[in-house]
């Protein structure tokens, strides 16, 4: 499963709603009304989900539902070359 796929399943999961519905630049906040303490918890669950650590400061980095996944990747690709 890619790491988009898992984003949206776990974003799906904290919004109750359908991972397909979920369009790739929607704002976290604004559009889906994800507030902090819901991040926090997507956060997590992609740690679980795919063994990397996200940090409590990269939600200042998250604006949109692509970011969430750039950065995903991006620590992904780091836990790679460790």
């Amino acid at each position: 499963m890619k790491s988009k796929d898992i984003v949206l399943n776990c974003l799906s999961r904290a919004l109750k709603t359908d991972a397909d519905s979920i369009p790739l630049n929607a704002r976290l906040e604004t559009q889906l009304n994800i507030d902090s303490t819901e991040i926090i918890g997507v956060l997590v669950d992609l740690e679980k989900a795919l063994s990397i650590k996200l940090d409590d400061t990269c939600f200042s980095q998250l604006s949109d539902v692509s970011s969430l996944i750039a950065l995903v990747d991006n620590r992904l690709s780091q836990a790679q070359e460790a």
